[in-house]
């Protein structure tokens, strides 16, 4: 998982990230908010120009599209309750339906920290459990769902760190709350708080039980706010009860079993409230979100309240910080140390899809800032020894539990399926079924292979989770978007294409690669809204939803996940995926490779400065990732190593697989290495021990980018003798060995295995040695500035800047942080060129036309044999078809460029109608690149005629109408493709009546 808050709305899957919304369903046929999204085409942008601008919060940004002169025409937020009926009623808008999103908000405690003199002891003290748990009990989460403003009636609570629609239901909140009770509370609450629960096993003691159940003993009466406990409340008692368990306290004011008397405010407390901490938690709550404004600030005020210093925001015990995203410094992680820069935080994640986005890449313990002195896994260093030092940690909260990781492995890597039972195939015992009827968390026994499967471990998870209260969890949430239904003042541009991303809404990759206005208010744009500004556009620190909202407009992955259905992938980068068992591979893998993924690169495929996009670049992004323990490399944690066998066909070698294993490790950004590494020399460093830090590299950024791009060539000048080539993450030097105390990087180095089949040509110095697989050091830091840097330079569908403000002009002083009322503008990648033309984005609609007009979905690999003997045959007249000639088809249309013979020219009958071309080396090169054959869905589609008969949820069939740069063109009907020398329809039923680009794609 990661941090981050809200959805991620890249092109590919992350592991969790702060605070995300999303939507996904049917769109209804009528009224004014019918048209709420449509099906997505892979292939775009539509659009010239992508406008990001930066508001203060969403109250911002929907004051501005309701305005009579909108600057935005898309929002990235969820409409609040209070708007719905607004934007509902109104023609301007378009509303999108209501559905769960893939998210949740929860209170975050730094379980490195010291609270009140308490040692959190990375969540494993006894104490520090019975602080969580205490204050676990000083919200109602039920009422709070119910009765906030900014959430009624679209909320819901939460028990556990998953929201509902992530495919696993809530496991069961039975003894989690058993804890001892000091005897003057004993009146008040009974031997036990195991009393308060049916000891049947009946509601609420199963899986699947109501949420809001956990850590709750009855409604809050009411303080402040209506979902507070007041001091005579049980859960404020039992708040106390907790506090005193942990030595916090002696006693409270008044333990009557009268609720008219009682008050069970603390007394007796062992430590004197007050800064410095410990004895002031510093309480960090966000105030760019109205709800978690209120929730932490609520929350502030109860833990005020029991420490005896009135219902305040902030008080002698508890210091409470308001501020933005952007401003939580939870989120930058240190190499060197633990930086205990928070004590609790107002949390939300979205892209929590599926569950073991949470419970395994968001808490797992081999996602925190792995410095030496916590690992190991012992009493005294809980963390995985498989944590690497990183600036930007998934699990900033440095939960180390080794229970814990070792149940939420069994589940990301459990042998069966969580989201289908086919790859068990001897299923024993049975996963608890939800509801009242059910089972409690102790029933579980489904499994295959003699292991938990993964529900079974996933709810056995959940119940170590919420025993431990490691963090609070409070609600999740279901969501609508609004957006401009037309320009304003013209009612006939209408926004189309808008695609409601399952986990994210709007605001995502799809939309902005598929929305098109025939007249927008600035001219080929989409204006869309980002209510806050970003972290940082580096894919090593990226960890906000807006951070990857501008890395995924950047940088493709090897596969994305269907909007509409986020449980499939779909090749992207890549024609093909195949799964290779180590006794099927030529080569020696890397240690305890138990699988290869076999992909090939999309032919022609390049980043936006025109150098081609190879298996390199795939090795160096994942290695560097991974070594550097990026945000979003969680998800390639099982990688072993990557082998290449060409320049652009290679293994991602894993050392683990589960049912969520496919969907993570291919979703990680691909960057182009030279933009990146120090060269082929070592990485300099400045400073005196302990205080040495990495410095810029010895030698000029052309000159690294040379060396790069010289290995590339000679790898593949190389051949054959030169690969099977593999690189794998070496050993991490020791702490006293590297920053601060030494000269070296802390990272694990890259380096060359060797082994049967692998060739030791592939990595010498002379070819492409392993250094160059190792990040610049001083690139990989929180304060690293791509922009500024001028490499923000990718393959996907939108560039910062062009020409030679390529990587830079896309923000004002060309820089990440820009202020609000400022915008990102980033161009469509392709822009200028002509579609289908070197340059384009390789996912262009000009190139899936091109695709199309090379036989499409049936294109097969003798087909170029079939082109080929037609090379220079006369023309013929434009517009006829393969029954006239099996060549015609390649004559004329985009791949021709529009190119026509004038009557009687060159072969061409006389009359007064022109013909094609003869075909020749450019219609050739054109075929022959898609003859892989090239699946332009995916392989996870299965067979390629799936397009126009049962393509995957959410891709419609193929459109008549491709748009690119703001100008649709149709495509003639009868595709998918032709069959050389058969019958078929070129173009529409009325004929050719002009060439491309005149007429339609293959006129």
């Amino acid at each position: 998982m990661a941090t981050i808050t809200g959805a991620i709305s890249s092109n590919y899957h992350l592991p969790t990230v702060q605070l995300a919304h999303g939507v996904i369903a049917p769109c209804p046929t009528t009224g004014s908010a019918g048209k709420c999204s449509e099906n997505w085409i892979p292939a775009g942008p539509a659009m010239d120009t992508l406008l990001n601008t930066i508001f203060t919060d969403e109250t911002a940004e929907f004051t501005d599209i309701q305005s009579t002169s909108p600057s935005i025409d898309l929002t990235d937020w969820q409409l609040t309750p209070d708007l719905l009926s607004t934007f509902t009623t109104s023609s301007n808008f378009y509303i999108t339906q209501a559905i769960s999103e893939h998210g949740y908000f929860e209170i975050e405690f730094m379980l490195a920290n010291n609270f009140w003199g308490c040692n959190m002891q990375f969540g494993n003290s006894q104490c520090g459990t019975l602080i969580r748990q205490g204050i676990s009990h000083l919200l109602d989460k039920v009422k709070f769902s119910n009765g906030e403003p900014s959430i009624a009636g679209t909320a819901a609570a939460l028990d556990n760190p998953v929201p509902s629609s992530a495919g696993l239901s809530p496991a069961n909140p039975c003894n989690w709350d058993n804890g001892p009770i000091p005897s003057s509370l004993t009146p008040v609450l009974g031997a036990s708080f195991r009393s308060h629960y049916p000891a049947d096993g009946t509601a609420p003691c199963v899986v699947g039980s109501a949420a809001g159940t956990a850590y709750h003993l009855a409604a809050a009466s009411g303080a402040t706010s209506v979902w507070q406990p007041s001091i005579s409340d049980l859960d404020f008692c039992a708040a106390a009860a907790y506090f005193i368990d942990a030595g916090l306290a002696t006693g409270v004011v008044n333990p009557s079993t009268s609720a008219s008397t009682r008050n069970c405010t603390l007394t007796g407390l062992t430590f004197t409230p007050g800064p410095p901490a410990p004895f002031q938690v510093e309480f960090f709550v966000r105030q760019d979100n109205t709800p978690r404004l209120h929730l932490g600030d609520s929350l502030a005020q109860m833990i005020c309240a029991l420490f005896g210093e009135g219902y305040n925001t902030g008080c002698a015990a508890l210091k409470v910080d308001h501020g933005p995203i952007t401003g939580f410094p939870g989120f930058t992680t240190s190499t060197t140390t633990v930086d205990l820069n928070f004590g609790l935080y107002t949390a939300a994640f979205g892209n929590v899809f599926p569950f073991d986005s949470s419970l395994y890449l968001g808490y797992s313990s081999r996602f925190v800032s792995g410095i030496s002195s916590i690992k190991g896994g012992t009493p005294t260093a809980p963390c995985s020894s498989l944590a690497v030092p990183t600036a930007s940690a998934g699990n900033y909260m440095y939960m180390c539990n080794t229970a814990y990781d070792s149940l939420a492995n069994s589940m990301e890597f459990a042998p069966a399926t969580a989201l289908t039972s086919s790859d068990c195939n001897s299923p024993t015992g049975t996963d608890p079924t939800p509801g009242t009827s059910g089972q409690p968390v102790s029933a579980v026994n489904g499994s295959c292979q003699g292991r938990l499967d993964a529900i079974s471990a996933g709810y056995q998870a959940e119940d170590l989770f919420g025993r431990g209260a490691y963090t609070f969890p409070i609600f999740g949430a279901s969501d609508q978007f609004g957006y401009l239904q037309h320009t304003p003042g013209n009612t006939a541009a209408t926004w189309q294409r808008v695609i409601n991303h399952e986990g994210n809404g709007i605001a995502n990759f799809f939309t902005w690669l598929n929305a098109w206005n025939s007249n927008p208010t600035q001219t080929g744009t989409i204006r869309e809204a980002f209510k806050q500004g970003i972290r940082s556009a580096s894919p090593y620190i990226a960890s906000t939803v807006w951070d990857f909202y501008i890395v995924g407009d950047i940088y493709d992955s090897l596969h994305i996940v269907d909007p509409l259905n986020n449980g499939l992938d779909l090749s992207w980068m890549d024609v093909s995926t195949i799964k290779i068992p180590p006794s099927g591979l030529s080569y020696t893998p890397p240690t305890g490779t138990v699988l290869a993924y076999r992909m090939t690169l999309w032919p022609g495929l390049t980043w936006q400065d025109s150098s081609p996009v190879t298996s390199f670049d795939v090795a160096y992004s994942y290695l560097t990732l991974l070594a550097n323990g990026a945000f979003q490399s969680g998800g390639a944690s099982p990688l072993a190593g990557v082998t290449i066998l060409s320049p652009n066909t290679f293994d991602l070698d894993v050392n683990n697989v589960g049912p969520f294993t496919r969907l993570f490790v291919t979703g990680l950004s691909i960057f182009p290495g030279k933009y990146w590494t120090c060269g082929t020399g070592t990485q300099p460093s400045t400073g005196s021990a302990p205080n040495i830090i990495p410095a810029p590299c010895t030698v000029p950024a052309t000159v690294a980018q040379n060396q790069w791009s010289n290995a590339v060539t000679a790898a593949t000048n190389c051949g054959a003798a030169c690969y099977p080539v593999q690189y794998a993450l070496g050993t991490a030097p020791l702490a006293s060995a590297c920053y601060p105390n030494a000269s070296l990087p802390c990272s694990p180095p890259a380096q060359c295995n060797t082994g049967t089949g692998l060739s030791v040509t592939g990595c010498d110095t002379s070819h492409f040695p392993a250094r160059l697989l190792n990040a610049d050091a001083t690139k990989v830091t929180a304060t690293f500035d791509p922009i500024a840097n001028h490499i923000l330079i990718g393959s996907s569908a939108w560039t910062c800047g062009t020409g030679t403000g390529l990587g830079q002009a896309c923000a004002p002083g060309n820089v990440q942080s820009i202020g609000v009322g400022q915008s990102f503008t980033l161009q469509r990648n392709g822009k200028g060129i002509a579609p289908s033309f070197p340059g384009d984005y390789f996912r262009s609609s000009g190139n899936l036309a091109l695709w199309l007009w090379a036989g499409g979905p049936n294109l097969s690999s003798n087909w170029f044999s079939i082109a080929k003997s037609c090379f220079g045959a006369a023309p013929v007249t434009l517009g006829s078809t393969p029954t006239v000639s099996s060549c015609a088809h390649w004559q004329q249309g985009i791949g021709t460029s529009g190119a026509t013979t004038a009557p009687g020219v060159g072969g061409c009958p006389s009359g007064t109608t022109p013909c094609g071309i003869s075909v020749g080396t450019n219609q050739l090169s054109i075929v022959k690149l898609y003859s892989v054959p090239v699946d332009w869905l995916g392989s996870a589609t299965g067979s390629a005629s799936t397009w126009n008969t049962t393509p995957p949820q959410g891709i419609i069939a193929l459109d008549p109408l491709l748009y690119e740069g703001n100008a649709p063109n149709p495509l003639p009907a009868g595709y998918p493709g032709f069959t050389p020398g058969g019958v078929q329809t070129l173009s529409s039923t009325s004929g050719c009546g002009s060439a491309y680009p005149a007429g339609q794609y293959d006129c």
